[in-house]
C-alpha cells in the first residue's frame, strides 16, 4: 500500500487538555496544554488564543488503540505561551503522539516588560520546566484512572521548542553554557548577542545545563533556535541523537548565518538543516494568525515576501512527521519522504542540509 503522505492529517482524531501543573518546591506554575490521540463524542473543537481555530476536541476521550504513544515536548518562544504553534501540535497528535507544551511563567505575553536579570533567571528555569512537565505527564500516564492513563511511551521522547524555546530544547537534550567562555564572546562584541544581556547574570564560573537531564530523548526538532554565542564552539558536543533544525531566510530575529549556522555546526551528527526561503521568526507560530497581534507586530508578520504560517506549517507538519516516524516510530519507510531529491521536489523553498 502507498505511504500516508505526512503532510496529510494523520489516522487518528485529536484531543487537547490543560494541565493546572504547579511546582511545589519551585513555587512555580508550569501550566501545560497536551494533544493526544483521541475518541471524540459531541466536545467542541478548541479555539487557541482567542482567534485562531483548532481540530482538537476539548477534553475528549484518549484512543489507546495505539498507545503507549511517543511524548513530544515543545517550549514556546521569548513571551510566548504554550499554544503558540497549535497547527504542528495537533498535526503530530494526529499522527500518533502525544505532545506536551508549557508556558514558562515570566516569559510570557504579558511579560514583555521583564527586566534581563528576570530573563536571565527565566532562561535557567526553562528546562527545569521541560523536566517537570515530562515527570509529571508520566506520572499521570502510569496512574489508574487519570485522564492520560497509558497513553504516553516514557522510552520515546522528542524535544521540541521555537526560537528560545529552540535553546531549552537544546539544553534539556543536554547542551551546557561555560559562563565565563560565553561572557568573553560577548565582550569581544560577538555579532549573535542575544543572550549577551543575561548572561552576566549567570554566576561567574558555572556551568549552566540540565541535571538531571530528561532520559530517553530520541530526537530534537527545533525551530529557529538561539543563543548559539552562548553554547560556543563546544556546548553542543553532548546533544546526541537525530536532531532537524528549521531556519527561515527573512528571519532578523534568530538570523540563519548568526544562529542557525552556528548551532547546526556544533551539533554533532546525525542533524539535518532545513532554511526556508521566505519565513520569518513568527512564521513557525500561529501568533500572525491573531489579527490584532498580527497588526502590532507589523515587523514579524508584515514582511514583504513572507510565507503565511499555513505555507510554513504545510512544510514543517510534513518533513518534521517523516523526521519523527523515521527516528522515533522507526518507520524506515518513510526516509524517502527525507530524501535530498525527493525534498527538492517535493520542497523547492528549502535548502537542505544532511549530515547522517
Amino acid at each position: 500500500a502507498p505511504l500516508q503522505d505526512p503532510a496529510a492529517w494523520g489516522p487518528y482524531d485529536v484531543g487537547v487538555t490543560v494541565l493546572p501543573l504547579v511546582d511545589e518546591a519551585r513555587g512555580r506554575k508550569v501550566r501545560t496544554v497536551v494533544w493526544y490521540p483521541a475518541l471524540p463524542a459531541g466536545e467542541e473543537q478548541a479555539t487557541y488564543l482567542f482567534f485562531v481555530e483548532g481540530r482538537a476536541y476539548t477534553d475528549a476521550a484518549p484512543d489507546l488503540s495505539g498507545a503507549p504513544h511517543p511524548f513530544v515536548l515543545f517550549s514556546h518562544g521569548f513571551n510566548g505561551i504554550a499554544e503558540q504553534s497549535v497547527t504542528l501540535m495537533e498535526h503530530l497528535a494526529s499522527h500518533g503522539y502525544v505532545v506536551a507544551a508549557m508556558d514558562h511563567e515570566g516569559n510570557l505575553f504579558g511579560d514583555a516588560d521583564a527586566e534581563d536579570e528576570e530573563v536571565a533567571q527565566v532562561a535557567l528555569e526553562r528546562p527545569v520546566d521541560v523536566r517537570f512537565a515530562y515527570e509529571q505527564i508520566v506520572r499521570l500516564a502510569g496512574e489508574t484512572g487519570s485522564s492520560l492513563e497509558g497513553l504516553v511511551d516514557a522510552s520515546r521522547v522528542v524535544l521540541s521548542g521555537h526560537s528560545f524555546g529552540g535553546y531549552t530544547a537544546l539544553v534539556a537534550a543536554g547542551g551546557v553554557v561555560k559562563v565565563d567562555e560565553a561572557a568573553a564572546a560577548c565582550a569581544s562584541g560577538v555579532e549573535a548577542d542575544v543572550f549577551c544581556p543575561y548572561i552576566d547574570f549567570w554566576p561567574s564560573g558555572s556551568v549552566i545545563g540540565l541535571d538531571p537531564p530528561i532520559p530517553h530523548v530520541r530526537a530534537l526538532v527545533a525551530l529557529a533556535p538561539g543563543g548559539s554565542a552562548a553554547f560556543g564552539g563546544e556546548g553542543l558536543a553532548a546533544v546526541t541523537g537525530p536532531k532537524l533544525l528549521f531556519g527561515g531566510s527573512l528571519d532578523d530575529t534568530m538570523p540563519v548565518a548568526l544562529e542557525l549556522e552556528p548551532i547546526y555546526h556544533a551539533l554533532p551528527s546525525p542533524k539535518i538543516e532545513a532554511v526556508i526561503a521566505g519565513a520569518a521568526h513568527l512564521s513557525f507560530t500561529n501568533i500572525c494568525d491573531i489579527p490584532i497581534v498580527a497588526r502590532g507586530l507589523d515587523d514579524f508578520c508584515g514582511i514583504e515576501g513572507i510565507r503565511s504560517p499555513a505555507d510554513t506549517f504545510a512544510t514543517v507538519n510534513r518533513l518534521t512527521t517523516a523526521f519523527l516516524h523515521v527516528h522515533v516510530k522507526e518507520l524506515s519507510e518513510y526516509a524517502v519522504f527525507l530524501d535530498i531529491a525527493r525534498v527538492a521536489v517535493d520542497h523547492p523553498e528549502v535548502a537542505w542540509s544532511f549530515e547522517p
